[in-house]
């Protein structure tokens, strides 16, 4: 099992860094002054996406588990602690960057996700110990492939929605909540993962 969730891990997280780059690549650059800021929101997501790309990172321990290099695995587990919050990092300056999150604002992002993440393993260590298992690596990775397939075609239909004259000022004045919600149902996914690959829920 421990393979095959690696391989799952590797899958997803090539799918998601090609979308990734595509968001990236496809940024519009308006001359014109619109009521909705296109290019912002498209940069502003497609770092979110790339974020979910620690899937192939998290692939590591299971891979080197599989043909019992024990030593390395725990040592990668460790990495990728480190490796998540470096990744939120870039995240949180790519969301300041565009606009969409203030520097006090990212902060409690990143509280909330840890807060999640520890209040996610005390529930499973105290209540659920049976649910602790190998393939919770594997059943995360595919909610994590499931939600981002309708994230990545709400940012790829973007365009097309922000040139309506009717919705443009909805997409105004409420695209910042969309932005901050999917960041942090990345963030939290991740930390879930982070506790699955470790063994610790």
């Amino acid at each position: 099992m421990r393979r095959k969730d690696s391989e799952t891990c590797n899958i997803v997280a090539c799918m998601g860094y090609f979308s990734s780059s595509l968001l990236f690549a496809n940024v519009s650059h308006r001359a014109e002054v619109t009521t909705f800021d296109l290019a912002a929101a498209q940069y502003a997501g497609a770092p979110i996406s790339l974020f979910s790309v620690f899937l192939g990172w998290f692939a590591l321990r299971p891979l080197f588990e599989t043909f019992g290099l024990t030593t390395i695995a725990s040592l990668t587990g460790w990495l990728l602690v480190g490796a998540v919050v470096v990744g939120y990092g870039l995240l949180s300056t790519a969301l300041h960057r565009s606009g969409y999150a203030s520097a006090r604002l990212t902060l409690p992002v990143a509280l909330f996700a840890t807060a999640g993440t520890v209040a996610y393993a005390i529930v499973i260590a105290a209540f659920a110990p049976s649910l602790r298992s190998y393939e919770a690596t594997l059943y995360l990775t595919v909610v994590a492939f499931t939600v981002g397939v309708p994230a990545y075609a709400a940012m790829t239909i973007l365009p097309i929605v922000a040139n309506r004259d009717r919705l443009a000022p909805i997409l105004a004045d409420r695209r910042h909540l969309v932005v901050i919600a999917y960041a942090q149902g990345v963030t939290v996914l991740i930390g879930f993962l982070l506790l699955a690959v470790l063994g610790l829920a």
